[in-house]
């Protein structure tokens, strides 16, 4: 159902480098350098993917602990989403 969508089957996307060298679909830790005690809130706006073609959009994202997460399927048949810490 899901290939139907794609005239030709989709790239992989393990490893994305654009011309100038930047990654896609990464994300940077920073692990010193915040003063410390600090806090962040959550955003308000909710975090959206979509299962589309059989693949997430965006295909990487990042949310914070208590922000909302929305999860849709454009793809019109069931899907088991799963996540990774």
């Amino acid at each position: 159902m899901c290939a139907k969508k794609y005239a030709t089957p989709p790239t992989d996307e393990s490893v994305i480098v654009g011309a100038a060298g930047g990654l896609a679909n990464v994300f940077v830790y920073v692990k010193t350098g915040l003063p410390a005690g600090a806090t962040y809130p959550a955003p308000a706006t909710p975090v959206e993917i979509d299962q589309d073609g059989c693949r997430y959009h965006p295909h990487v994202l990042g949310i914070m602990v208590g922000q909302t997460l929305a999860i849709k399927n454009a793809d019109g048949i069931l899907h088991n989403i799963r996540r990774r810490p």
